[in-house]
């Protein structure tokens, strides 16, 4: 008779959900095993560890079965195979346009925004959600400068837009 499958439950950072790879779980019988972790893996997923469970009296042992637990990101959410950030963006290069960088699950990536881009506005870098699957959604946040410019200043109480 076979061995037991044996249940663990696995916390993975939000970027290696999105961008899978690997990383190591501890068992119950003290060994310690590489998982490797598919791209765009969801919450709740079960990962098969085929021989890692409980030993059986015919010497065959039960499965571990690894339940996937996504870690929230300070940066990112995601809907289904797409990422969704917010970014802050200056006030000149809202005004007048120019590159920022965006933080992607990969690495950060420059991003062009277009003149006059209001807050809220949320613009789409195709393929740096989950790779081969989805995109990346940035929503733009217009920032003023963190000290008063006395020349913005003047320059708004004389504005009529």
């Amino acid at each position: 008779m076979g061995g037991q499958d044996v249940s663990y439950s696995l916390n993975i950072p939000f970027d290696l959900a999105i961008t899978g790879g690997e990383t190591t779980i501890a068992l119950a019988n003290g060994k310690n095993l590489k998982v490797k972790i598919p791209v765009g893996v969801q919450e709740d997923a079960t990962l098969r560890l085929k021989g890692q469970g409980n030993p059986g009296y015919s010497g065959k042992p039960g499965d571990a079965l690894i339940t996937i637990k996504i870690l929230n990101s300070p940066t990112f959410t995601r809907e289904g195979n797409n990422v969704l950030t917010t970014v802050s963006v200056p006030l000149k290069t809202a005004i007048l346009g120019g590159k920022i960088t965006v933080p992607t699950p990969s690495g950060p990536i420059m991003m062009k925004v277009p003149p006059y881009t209001t807050s809220g506005k949320t613009m789409r870098a195709k393929g740096k959600g989950v790779p081969s699957k989805g995109d990346l959604l940035v929503k733009m946040n217009v920032a003023l400068p963190d000290k008063p410019d006395a020349a913005l200043t003047k320059f708004m109480e004389t504005w009529n837009g």
